[in-house]
């Protein structure tokens, strides 16, 4: 399967996204993206800048997943997005309301985004519901 690699950027100091959207994503290769991003922010603040990766998959709105996103499903479970090595996952439902990030011992918890089963379940019974970083800032 060919991954389209689209991102967004979340500034941390501001609360919003500052690059990208689910509608005009960017692409972190070639030098284009990386003289914008140092053209907005000088070289200390960057460290207050989060990018998130599109995971390749989409909701049942159709909606383009990203890490860090928070979505639901019709039973009303909570599932955060994460980026791990190796791929993304989301912790099985019985830990859907501990959205904080992952510790070592989560590795028995999760499913990864690409078991077939997992991605199907998400995109025919989930959608998005917002993003830990808007979450957090509520």
């Amino acid at each position: 399967m060919k991954r389209n690699l689209k991102f967004r950027a979340w500034d941390n100091k501001i609360n919003c996204w500052i690059m990208g959207t689910d509608k005009l994503p960017f692409s972190i290769i070639g030098e284009v993206t990386l003289f914008d991003v140092l053209r907005q922010y000088s070289l200390e603040n960057l460290n207050a800048v989060e990018v998130t990766q599109f995971t390749g998959i989409v909701d049942m709105n159709k909606q383009e997943i990203y890490a860090n996103d928070l979505l639901q499903d019709e039973k009303g479970d909570f599932f955060r997005v994460y980026d791990t090595i190796g791929g993304f996952v989301v912790k099985s439902s019985i830990w859907q309301k501990n959205l904080g990030y992952l510790i070592e011992s989560d590795i028995l918890i999760v499913k990864p985004l690409s078991d077939a089963q997992t991605i199907s379940y998400i995109e025919q019974s989930c959608k998005i519901v917002g993003n830990i970083y808007e979450h957090l800032n509520q």
